[in-house]
């Protein structure tokens, strides 16, 4: 996995010259696939605060199921990371949860992400639906149950 780097170098290289919105989230989702194909070759104390400063995608939503899954993979493994940013996290989920922005596998992934951090700190759950708009904090309180998403 000694590549990882010169990959990351290249995407941070790219990230800090693009202006392109659709190249912005393929980056944003290659990163992802970086961070979840090995999350121990990134060096996601760096990494992971610039990639969730890019978000939410601006147009190529599809890459929201990687960023999804990455988010996931990080908080299977417990890792401090995505501990540390729960509430933003949360508050991307809700954002983009049953909206144009998320298809049916990311809303699943979306669903998967707060039920578990609903069931392992429900207080920040709760701390951040309070901080939310009131459609928003719907979708991430549907999230967090079992209500099946409907797309808005």
């Amino acid at each position: 996995m000694g590549h990882f780097n010169n990959i990351l170098a290249v995407l941070s290289e790219a990230l800090s010259k693009e202006t392109f919105p659709r190249a912005l989230d393929n980056i944003c989702g290659a990163v992802a696939r970086l961070i979840s194909t090995s999350p121990t070759n990134v060096p996601l104390e760096q990494v992971f605060p610039v990639v969730l400063g890019c978000l939410p995608l601006r147009e190529d939503f599809e890459e929201n199921s990687t960023v999804f899954e990455c988010f996931l993979v990080l908080y299977r493994a417990q890792h401090p990371m995505l501990a540390q940013n729960l509430a933003p996290i949360l508050r991307l989920a809700a954002l983009i949860y049953t909206t144009k922005q998320a298809d049916d596998k990311t809303n699943q992934l979306i669903q998967e992400l707060v039920k578990s951090v609903n069931r392992d700190f429900p207080e920040q759950v709760t701390t951040v639906v309070q901080s939310l708009e009131p459609e928003v904090a719907a979708r991430l309180q549907a999230a967090a149950s079992t209500v099946p998403p409907t797309t808005t």
